[in-house]
């Protein structure tokens, strides 16, 4: 096929059609500047939208970050709902901190694993791509109503929920710029779709549940809001903020959490929603962390993460390829890239206010 590309520059030349002869030049020059990229290990953009390009108004920051391959063609990666989404605010320099946020931040090393690991193969999210082909199914809620958006859910065909007792999965259609999230998914031997339960969230929107309204996790979160992403770990730099889990958080919540799952009632408890930073003076050089290690820690430092859920030990999110035939993690970032993580240099920022009812 390349020869024959090539072989219309001649031929334009041998019949000296002026206008035939440009338009093969252009072409030409579209193939060495593609091949130029190629040889460089570049990507272009991603026309199914998770490599496409978003732009926020955050600094950028300063320090060296691996780069697992030249950013000429993106400086930047897909990331869910807006700029000014509360997930998507990078933290200010001097951020208020909690005047507890000591004794929370000891509560949490008391309570749960010293170290943080990284939800990658289970326990975590599985996403799957959606559009106008994507085969619909309504989808049966057996815990809770869902809504008239679970009558016509697109699932693509081999769609798999997480194998963790959680059986999360998440349907992302940015044509629609919806998701579908989804808690106790199955699907029936018949094809048939149930769920305990689900719910949708606009991309485009703050990804924030009103107070009282739930979701595919127990916070209310979006389960695409926090996932770490395998390209924007390729990419180097994560510009969004994470979620995290421990065993104990407090049994109250804080925006932007909408409902409460937390199981302590200890006063130096982490409440649900809180939003942590890993100390941004912390030099991550100095740590041993892999490069996709840094890329995540980083982020901890630009942008924090939330406290969303309960689990057995201390937890962040990864984009989960299970049912999927390539694992791009086994050369981006393994489970635990991050124990050598100081716990103590995290802090808590100042709470919101908050709320201990039963939701």
């Amino acid at each position: 096929m390349f020869f024959k590309k090539w072989f219309c520059v001649g031929k334009a030349i041998a019949q000296d059609g002026l206008v035939r002869w440009a338009i093969c030049i252009m072409f030409a020059g579209f193939l060495l500047l593609s091949f130029a990229f190629k040889g460089l290990g570049a990507k272009l953009p991603d026309p199914s939208g998770l490599g496409g390009l978003k732009g926020d108004d955050s600094p950028t920051p300063s320090g060296n970050y691996p780069m697992f391959l030249p950013l000429v063609m993106r400086s930047e990666t897909w990331r869910p709902f807006s700029d000014n989404s509360p997930w998507n605010l990078p933290i200010p320099a001097n951020p208020a901190i909690d005047p507890n946020s000591g004794a929370m931040i000891a509560h949490l090393q008391q309570s749960s694993s010293p170290v943080f690991w990284i939800n990658i193969y289970t326990y975590t999210v599985p996403v799957w791509m959606a559009d106008s082909s994507t085969p619909e199914y309504k989808v049966t809620c057996t815990q809770g109503y869902c809504g008239p958006d679970f009558d016509h859910v697109p699932i693509p065909d081999g769609a798999v929920p997480d194998p963790g007792s959680d059986a999360h999965m998440l349907i992302l259609d940015l044509g629609r710029h919806t998701s579908w999230d989804m808690w106790l998914a199955h699907q029936a031997q018949d094809g048939s779709w149930t769920a305990g339960f689900g719910t949708t969230f606009d991309l485009n929107g703050d990804g924030v549940k009103p107070y009282g309204q739930g979701s595919a996790r127990g916070s209310g979160f979006p389960l695409a809001a926090g996932l770490i992403y395998a390209d924007e770990v390729r990419a180097g730099h994560i510009r969004h903020a994470l979620v995290m889990a421990y065993d104990w958080p407090r049994n109250c919540l804080v925006y932007p959490a909408s409902t409460n799952c937390g199981l302590s009632s200890a006063s130096d408890a982490i409440p649900i929603g809180a939003r942590l930073q890993l100390d941004p003076s912390l030099n991550l050089d100095t740590l041993g962390l892999s490069p996709g290690g840094k890329v995540v820690a980083r982020a901890m430092q630009e942008y924090g993460v939330y406290v969303g859920d309960n689990s057995y030990g201390l937890s962040l999110y990864a984009e989960s390829f299970y049912g999927k035939p390539e694992d791009p993690w086994k050369e981006l970032l393994k489970e635990n890239d991050l124990v050598k993580l100081p716990i103590n240099k995290l802090r808590v920022l100042k709470l919101g206010e908050l709320r201990c009812d039963p939701h």
